[in-house]
């Protein structure tokens, strides 16, 4: 698999993550950190996730295709694969680049281990092979660089 590493501009853009479950939290607080406009959609939520309703839209239903009105990416991160790929095909027919969470070869971009020092920013990833040799790696990577290296 070829792919083209790249990062997005998620300023004040609206990203979807389907899922209420810790998964979706991380990505949640990913997208977050990357100033993105962050809509989660399910049946039920984290407690963490509604403390932080201020910051997030949540839309306590199942996932709905106009869920991705003028969403730039989607992330399905539930626990059903059904439900996952139901997101997949719907995303994919409105041609919205779309994250499954566990099912690599329907994603369409790969959400790194990411870990920002400074102006520095360190992304790794197994292309979702292994999310936590991804984590071990980033913070092995980060617990290296000294303050020197940070001065750009």
């Amino acid at each position: 698999m070829a792919l083209y590493p790249i990062f997005l501009k998620l300023d004040g853009r609206r990203c979807l993550v389907v899922g209420g479950g810790r998964v979706a939290l991380r990505k949640v607080k990913d997208l977050l950190d990357a100033g993105a406009s962050v809509v989660v959609v399910a049946p039920s939520f984290v407690r963490e996730l509604e403390e932080i309703a201020d910051r997030i839209e949540l839309v306590k239903r199942e996932f709905d295709q106009r869920d991705l009105d003028g969403v730039a990416i989607a992330v399905a991160a539930t626990d059903s694969d059904e439900a996952n790929r139901r997101v997949h095909r719907a995303a994919r027919s409105r041609g919205v680049w779309v994250n499954v969470v566990d099912s690599p070869e329907l994603c369409d971009f790969f959400l790194p281990a990411r870990a920002r020092l400074g102006n520095l920013e360190i992304a790794v990833s197994t292309l979702g092979r292994s999310p936590l040799a991804s984590r071990l790696i980033r913070d092995a990577i980060r617990d290296s660089i000294r303050d020197e290296h940070l001065k750009l």
